[in-house]
């Protein structure tokens, strides 16, 4: 695992990519979950306020990525998250 964030996951061919992102949030005093690639910020991620109660937010974007680009999350702000498919997770489709 990394610090802040999870895994990296590496592209494997050029192309056009459709990125899911999903968080389920259990709790949170204000947060925000961006998208690295090549450590670099993209211009795609998630931010949330406050909240006690459960709840879940997602994002989609449609990228242009490169072979053996690498991509993480990076967690900000004090947050629990559900980890999982289809719970806390980014998704990647090739178009």
């Amino acid at each position: 695992a990394v610090s802040g964030g999870g895994r990296e996951l590496v592209v494997p061919a050029k192309g056009l990519y459709l990125a899911a992102l999903m968080l389920a949030v259990v709790s949170s005093s204000g947060h925000r979950v961006t998208l690295f690639i090549n450590g670099a910020a993209a211009p795609f991620g998630i931010a949330g306020n406050a909240s006690t109660s459960g709840t879940s937010q997602s994002a989609t974007s449609i990228l242009s990525l490169n072979a053996g680009d690498r991509l993480r999350l990076q967690h900000e702000g004090t947050a629990e998250f559900t980890q999982g498919n289809g719970k806390t997770c980014l998704s990647l489709a090739a178009l």
